[in-house]
């Protein structure tokens, strides 16, 4: 009976410390939601006068553990230039909770990373990879997002 008993024990633990990967990739969707949300709000100001738009399409990922899942893609196109897009990449990234990638569309060179994080016990949050190399890691927040703009801009102009 004590093996039972052990071997029982062993697999109710085995159970609890399972992960509810629907509920994990659910809640990223959920992020990646509030993101864009957010960057909509950032620039409302330029919405109206129609300096910027913001179009939302959907893309599917497959991922490890995850399965087959829709995302929202967020592009802001900005009249003249190549439009802005910020791309979900994946869910389950080591080290953080989740990936989107910023880049122009059509130009893949001068690419940047969005990285969820999430503390224990703190609220989640962004943070802009400026330069993989440097491990150049700055808060995502509407400065950062119009310093990368701007750089953007001076390329192109």
């Amino acid at each position: 009976m004590a093996l039972k008993d052990k071997l029982e024990k062993i697999r109710q633990e085995k159970q609890s410390m399972q992960v509810d990967w629907s509920k994990r990739r659910d809640a990223w969707i959920v992020e990646v939601k509030k993101l864009y949300d957010e960057v909509a709000s950032w620039f409302a100001d330029l919405l109206d006068p129609g300096y910027m738009q913001i179009g939302i399409r959907s893309k599917s990922i497959i991922e490890d553990y995850l399965g087959k899942y829709d995302i929202d893609v967020m592009e802001m196109d900005l009249s003249v230039y190549p439009a802005v897009v910020m791309e979900p990449v994946a869910r389950n990234v080591l080290g953080y909770a989740g990936r989107v990638d910023l880049y122009l569309k059509g130009h893949d060179t001068n690419r940047m990373m969005l990285l969820l994080v999430e503390d224990d016990g703190a609220p989640s949050r962004w943070e802009l990879v400026i330069n993989t190399d440097k491990k150049q890691h700055v808060p995502f927040d509407r400065d950062a997002l119009e310093r990368v703009l701007e750089y953007w801009l001076d390329l192109w102009s």
